[in-house]
């Protein structure tokens, strides 16, 4: 795992520097958006980030990395400068390969007992190479955990509502991941996203750096993340979540719920706010809430 940890420490780098210029200009604050369901109530409850694979993230093309062909080929060489078993990896594709026809099948049986190039023509067969593909990514699992810089009543805050808190019936987190509130182990790991397009994979490196890169359609997410090896879960401190927003549609009963639930899970650095839709503006407005009495809103409208 060289390579592994080669490339940890550049992107350790390349965070210090984006963080050092991201704090001239603005706070420590990262939001995260998310549903209004079970998964949120336990991420609160045991304090725990879930990290998400390639599979599940909002983007289909997040994370299906461009393997170039010398990338590829090197793999058959077979020596301790690459991460992968070509030979495991091979085994399960050649399992996972979903044959339509049968002289396709003919050809895959044969290939099993040819040589490497054979494989590899198999492999760059349009109809097999995606197969290969997630094999390659499945054997090493990178577990994504993502943050926006947003601000709250942006336009592009309307849309990040609509695509990451369930058409705005869930909620913003907002962390202040600054070293007083000990989000130092988050904040060290996080690197910018670039909105460039997926980058091709040349090597080892290449493989986990390019998973800070998108296509153009997504800027409007501002996005930070930060990357674990299979692990499912990364803990946080209480004290860096600083506010709950409430979507637009998250009813009054959930609202609710969850702000008592925060409050005895010992939350008591958070404040609690809420988006309203009005003029065709999103707006937020804070709730005041006092755990000896029925919390109330306080009314900015008027």
């Amino acid at each position: 795992m060289r390579d592994l940890k080669q490339a940890r420490a550049r992107l350790i780098r390349k965070s210090s520097l984006e963080l050092k210029q991201l704090n001239e200009n603005t706070s420590n604050v990262f939001s995260k958006f998310h549903r209004y369901d079970t998964n949120l109530i336990q991420m609160l409850s045991l304090r725990e980030f879930y990290c998400a694979s390639y599979e599940e993230l909002n983007d289909p093309y997040d994370c299906r990395l461009q393997f170039t062909d010398s990338f590829i080929e090197s793999l058959f060489k077979r020596d301790d400068k690459t991460m992968f078993n070509i030979d495991e990896i091979w085994s399960k594709f050649f399992n996972e390969v979903e044959v339509q026809h049968y002289k396709d099948r003919f050809t895959v049986i044969e290939l099993e007992k040819d040589s490497d190039q054979a494989r590899l023509e198999l492999i760059y067969d349009v109809k097999y190479h995606t197969d290969f593909v997630n094999v390659l990514l499945n054997e090493l699992p990178i577990k994504i955990i993502c943050f926006t810089t947003n601000e709250d009543e942006t336009q592009n805050d309307l849309l990040m509502w609509a695509h990451y808190a369930y058409s705005s019936n869930g909620v913003k987190l907002k962390f202040d991941f600054s070293k007083k509130n000990l989000g130092d182990s988050v904040r060290s790991r996080l690197s910018k996203v670039e909105y460039d397009g997926i980058l091709p994979v040349n090597s080892n490196i290449d493989y986990f750096e390019s998973i800070f890169h998108k296509g153009g359609g997504w800027t409007y997410e501002n996005e930070y993340r930060m990357f674990t090896i299979t692990n499912k879960k990364f803990p946080f401190e209480l004290s860096t979540l600083v506010e709950i927003i409430f979507g637009f549609n998250v009813s009054n009963d959930d609202r609710e719920s969850l702000i008592v639930l925060t409050s005895k899970l010992g939350y008591h650095n958070c404040k609690f706010s809420r988006m309203v839709f009005i003029k065709g503006k999103l707006t937020k407005i804070p709730i005041d809430y006092n755990p000896m009495n029925e919390y109330r809103f306080t009314d900015m409208m008027t």
